[in-house]
């Protein structure tokens, strides 16, 4: 709740940290090209996607620590669970999770019409947008991807934000806005 807060600059390549007490603002460069999204996994690795690039950055304390060239061909979304990452892929429709300790691929699994984002839900599960499937997937990460529920969300879901103390999925329908 106090941050910091992960801010891809697609325009720039960058990952800006923001913290909200005041402290200043924190600048990665060089974070691939059109960086998407951010999350911190447990280990307190943050990895981003490349959209247009592909594949994924480590970063760690403001540094580039790896990268891994593109597996997913159009990377969206991140949901950090545990010390895995979690990627939707737009163009190959799945899921490729990392291991961020090592800095590997260690899953991949065809799901879904057309992933788009992702958040971490609670434990070791995570929400995957299906924007073309009209629903939101539902997957155990550990590392394997094994999917647990399909949430009907007709309307293009894409932005999903999930609330922990209330257990409840935010997902927004961009087909009605």
């Amino acid at each position: 709740p106090d941050g910091p807060v992960l801010v891809p600059l697609e325009g720039s390549n960058e990952l800006l940290e923001l913290t909200l007490l005041g402290t200043p603002v924190a600048a990665t460069p060089h974070v691939g090209h059109q960086p998407h999204d951010a999350a911190r996994t447990a280990d307190g690795t943050v990895v981003v996607t490349n959209e247009i690039g592909g594949g994924v950055v480590f970063v760690r304390d403001g540094t580039v620590t790896g990268s891994l060239p593109a597996g997913p061909i159009q990377p969206g979304g991140v949901a950090a669970v545990g010390t895995y990452a979690a990627v939707p892929d737009v163009e190959g429709n799945g899921v490729w999770v990392y291991d961020t300790a090592t800095q590997r691929l260690v899953a991949q699994s065809q799901i879904g019409v057309k992933m788009t984002h992702a958040v971490n839900l609670t434990g070791d599960l995570a929400a995957f947008a299906d924007t073309d499937g009209d629903a939101v997937l539902v997957a155990r990460i550990d590392p394997q991807i094994t999917r647990v529920t399909t949430i009907p969300a007709p309307g293009r879901p894409y932005g999903l934000a999930y609330d922990p103390p209330r257990h409840r999925l935010f997902i927004t329908l961009t087909a009605s806005n």
